[in-house]
């Protein structure tokens, strides 16, 4: 099967970067996420380092 690769630019994203990625991690597909941080100052680095402790095999 093919495995899909999403990669996701955010900054400054910590209202909506949970949600998008709860979304993507819900489709029914073979897929990995890459998620590029570009400097947030609102948090959104909280956020992805929570998610990756979450996620991250």
């Amino acid at each position: 099967m093919i495995k899909l690769t999403i990669i996701i630019p955010v900054y400054n994203e910590i209202k909506t970067v949970e949600k998008l990625i709860n979304k993507i991690l819900k489709l029914n597909i073979k897929k990995q996420l890459i998620i590029v941080d570009d400097g947030s100052s609102d948090g959104t680095e909280l956020i992805l380092k929570k998610l990756k402790k979450k996620y991250i095999k």
